[in-house]
């Protein structure tokens, strides 16, 4: 083990220097504020540099609302390592307290969420668990908990216990970007409850049909959490994905992220894009709201700009026949001086789910093109295959993913770590603790250590096939909590290695899809051709070696000097057994080859 760092010692780096630990830095002065004004740290005298000087460490703390409080490593530039610290105790404008009733403000925004826009007049919403039936409003009485009561579970015997009156209704903001809570408490008093049930509702900004799910329900806290999703608390107006051209309908859904966007990093700019839903925001990207479609952000200025709007989105063709084109207006004027910002989504016809690409930023347009399955029509659509084995359509080999290297690959990208198994076959005992027996794809989340498995023998899969290749589509019974409507599905990518190895990537969970990604040489056009290439070249070098040889014999055996002048030199290395290690004569030796050895000399064909 290291050797610890003194006390005095603010940041220490272990296992370094012959398993010594490293100081970088001991406390040396107060927290000041930065150019772009957030707190800094700086810890100086600590080890001596080999660079000069001595070890020192930079901490910049930076809001974030929404992630855990985790120091992380940015960069070491010579001597000094440079780390970025996220969290909400720095934030400038803190989530504000609860208030009483159905509205509250965000305050970095200024969206105002009301949810008597959620009140059903004519109805509640019902929750079945167990032998308990659930009923709730928003903002109102649930009828069949009596007047006054707005969340109440009914047992089997029909024994109505209340959790929350509509007169003590407290709304929040909550740590999710995006979601917002109402509270109710004076319910049912017992022994275990005498301040009385309490119930919250946590409410989400989806696109998917308003469907009310029990979250927790625990009688020793006395607190029942229920989730609702609704596009009525959403900062933005979501819009359909679905296009229509020439005939063909378009589904470009898959494409809309949750939890993160679509970042293209070029030099110093970072683009976020997620086209459909809109971006989802960090403290960094202050400046570009919920609705716009794409943010840049550069290194040299704090915040971010937006690139154009969720609603301004206009459809076109082309350029090529079958491409789509999506505009979207209403950027920051921020970004160029005598226009607004506008950002141009060009989708073609590819083999996977795909990634932006930057083009161009001419006139203050900035241009992305984007290779995807979503913008395949009919004409353009890849081979398709429901097993291991497809034909691949240049070199028409046949390909078959059952014989790829490895059985069970396992990929770790915070905060997921993913299985797959080999097409064809399905995870054993060994994986998250028997969590994922029997499934083909199993993502474990480390946050929560919830386990998402599915993809069973006799689920359909189907497998899209082009050049140099292949993207799987498993699909599954298996619900998705984030839409009351859809199942589980992976999509598999398989990429042509022309190394030979074998690598696995996780590429994320967007809209009740896994996505992960093989790179390997068995879908490339030129691999069957080029095994057999290698093979027929074999089999050219051994003829040319046979014929040589034979060609060797026969210089040898033509002349007798020559042949016998050989013999003798192969008995003097291999003796033959039994013979006298005296040199024979001439004659004997002759005698021996024709007559002793039964005519198996080298020379008797």
């Amino acid at each position: 083990s290291s050797t610890p760092c003194s006390g005095r010692s603010a940041s220490c780096l272990d296992g370094t220097r012959d398993s010594r630990s490293t100081s970088l830095g001991k406390i040396s002065g107060a927290m000041q504020l930065n150019s772009a004004g957030n707190p800094e740290l700086v810890y100086e005298g600590g080890d001596i540099c080999p660079l000069g000087g001595t070890y020192s460490t930079r901490i910049t703390f930076l809001c974030e609302r929404d992630t855990a409080s985790i120091p992380y490593l940015v960069q070491m530039s010579g001597c000094e390592y440079m780390i970025s610290w996220y969290t909400d105790l720095v934030c400038v404008t803190p989530l504000p307290d609860p208030v009483s009733g159905c509205q509250i403000t965000d305050p970095t925004t200024g969206f105002l969420y009301d949810l008597t826009t959620l009140t059903l007049d004519q109805g509640y919403y019902k929750v079945t668990s167990g032998v308990s039936t659930y009923s709730a409003n928003i903002c109102g009485d649930a009828a069949p908990c009596g007047q006054g009561v707005a969340v109440c579970a009914t047992s089997a015997a029909d024994q109505i216990v209340s959790l929350g009156k509509a007169s003590t209704s407290r709304t929040e903001l909550a740590q999710e970007k995006g979601e917002v809570q109402i509270m109710y408490t004076g319910g049912t008093v017992t022994d275990t409850c005498p301040d009385g049930m309490r119930s919250r509702i946590i409410v989400m900004c989806c696109t998917d049909s308003q469907e009310m799910k029990l979250l927790s329900a625990s009688d020793n806290t006395c607190e029942y959490t229920f989730s609702l999703c609704s596009q009525k608390v959403c900062q933005f107006s979501p819009k359909e994905c679905v296009f229509k051209l020439a005939g063909e309908v378009y589904d470009f859904a898959p494409l809309a992220r949750r939890e993160d966007n679509w970042v293209v990093q070029l030099d110093d700019r970072k683009y976020s894009i997620n086209p459909c839903r809109g971006v989802n925001i960090n403290s960094q990207m202050r400046g570009c709201s919920l609705n716009s479609v794409a943010c840049m952000e550069e290194t040299s200025v704090l915040g971010g700009l937006s690139l154009g709007l969720v609603e301004s989105r206009v459809q076109v063709s082309g350029p090529a026949p079958g491409d789509i084109t999506l505009s979207y207006t209403g950027g920051s004027d921020e970004v160029c001086s005598d226009r607004a910002a506008s950002t141009e989504l060009l989708f073609t016809c590819g083999n996977s789910l795909g990634s932006p690409q930057f083009i161009s930023d001419k006139d203050c347009k900035f241009k992305f093109e984007w290779s995807s399955f979503v913008a395949c029509n009919s004409s353009s659509a890849p081979v398709v295959s429901d097993t291991c084995k497809y034909t691949n359509p240049l070199s028409r080999s046949s390909v078959d993913l059952s014989t790829m290297f490895t059985h069970h690959y396992t990929v770790d990208s915070m905060p997921y770590t993913a299985h797959l198994a080999r097409c064809g076959e399905v995870l054993g005992e060994e994986v998250e603790g028997r969590r994922c027996v029997g499934k083909r794809v199993c993502v474990k989340d480390q946050r929560n250590n919830r386990v998402i498995a599915f993809g069973e023998n006799g689920d359909k899969e189907e497998l899209y096939a082009r050049e140099d290749s292949a993207e799987q589509v498993i699909s599954s019974s298996v619900r998705c909590e984030d839409s009351a409507n859809k199942m589980w599905r992976a999509v598999v990518e398989y990429t042509c290695n022309e190394s030979g190895d074998e690598t696995t990537y996780f590429r994320g969970m967007s809209h009740c899809h896994v996505m992960m990604g093989v790179s390997t040489p068995l879908v490339c056009s030129n691999y069957h051709s080029q095994s057999s290439h290698k093979l027929l070249m074999l089999i050219i070098v051994l003829l040319i070696a046979a014929v040589f040889f034979s060609l060797l014999m026969l210089y040898i055996c033509i002349n007798p000097l020559r042949r016998d002048k050989v013999l003798r030199k192969m008995r003097s290395i291999l003796p033959v057994r039994g013979a006298r290690s005296q040199p024979m004569a001439y004659k004997r030796v002759k005698i021996d080859m024709q007559e002793v050895d039964g005519g198996n000399g080298p020379c008797d064909f």
